[in-house]
């Protein structure tokens, strides 16, 4: 077994574990690419103890499938490997999907460099055999600053993604949609009359509200949906595998969420809608304007409303 001779048994990694509970940071979802079963297995078993989930592949054409397909919070990847190595992989990883941070290691560590693998675009680079408590330890290292760099792509006031981060995922899911012909809607809303908020009633009410619109869209929409604060008082909702009909009704179901939710000292909060679904080709500047179009449609027709722009519509 080529790198991890030394630890044969799972045994062993399960007695480290016991040892190391002080490491733990569960739940992530783990691509594993090795060509060596073994290899697969033990990490496997070593991380799914600790509370991940994680999946394998084989090699880099299998690899970029799957995440291509899936949505992981990190990879390890051996290097030398058929059909594509690991440097190419981490090279194409970080260019289409530069949020997943990714371990790289080698039995070769005189043929491969810490220093090539970094340029590539991994986190960290381990060269085997390796023990499971350091496996462990710059794992966990590696996801604690990928954590800090998430908390840089959330709004911190509401708790859900920043516009930047939007932006980003949005180019992952149009490269998805262009690849699988797919649908892709987008959902675009905001706060009626919030000047009248935080003229009337200060900011502090004004952040309040906020807040409670974020969690009452958050409990209301899929898993899948990538929710985000698009500006001010503006929040934006990406739907992947969703058409215009089915943003729609995400839209108007949010819009009566919002309509009968109590905002404590407040009278009734309503909210403008403006849905549209992408267009093969189309840029993403124009996918979200037309969006903004039937937002700004809605407020024209009286507010607390739906409207949709479809791309044929445009």
């Amino acid at each position: 077994m080529k790198g991890l001779k030394k630890y044969p048994a799972l045994g062993y990694f399960k007695c480290c574990l016991r040892h190391n509970k002080n490491m733990k940071v569960s739940g992530y979802k783990i691509l594993i690419v090795d060509d060596e079963n073994t290899v697969k297995l033990l990490l496997t078993e070593l991380l799914s103890s600790e509370g991940h989930r994680c999946e394998t592949a084989s090699d880099g054409v299998e690899a970029l499938e799957k995440v291509a397909d899936d949505k992981f919070d990190a990879v390890v990847t051996d290097i030398a490997m058929p059909e594509m190595d690991g440097i190419a992989l981490t090279g194409e990883i970080s260019k289409s999907y530069p949020d997943i941070p990714i371990m790289v290691m080698t039995a070769f560590t005189g043929k491969y460099s810490a220093k090539e693998a970094v340029e590539a675009g991994a986190s960290d680079f381990i060269g085997k055999p390796f023990s499971p408590e350091e496996f462990l330890l710059r794992f966990h290292k590696m996801m604690s600053v990928n954590e800090i760099i998430f908390l840089s792509k959330m709004d911190h006031l509401t708790g859900v993604f920043n516009r930047k981060k939007f932006v980003d995922e949005l180019r992952r899911e149009i490269g998805r949609t262009a690849r699988y012909g797919q649908k892709l809607s987008i959902v675009m809303f905001d706060i009626d009359r919030f000047k009248d908020v935080n003229d009337t009633y200060g900011h502090q009410v004004g952040d309040y509200v906020l807040k409670e619109i974020a969690k009452v869209a958050g409990r209301n929409m899929r898993k899948i949906d990538i929710f985000a604060r698009y500006g001010g008082e503006e929040f934006i909702i990406l739907m992947p595998s969703t058409d215009i009909e089915g943003a729609r009704s995400l839209a108007e179901k949010l819009r009566m969420k919002i309509e009968a939710h109590k905002f404590g000292q407040l009278n009734r909060i309503t909210c403008s809608f403006g849905v549209s679904e992408y267009a093969m080709h189309e840029d993403e500047e124009n996918f979200i304007r037309r969006a903004d179009v039937a937002l700004y449609s809605a407020k024209n027709k009286g507010r607390n409303r739906v409207e949709i722009l479809a791309p044929d519509a445009a």
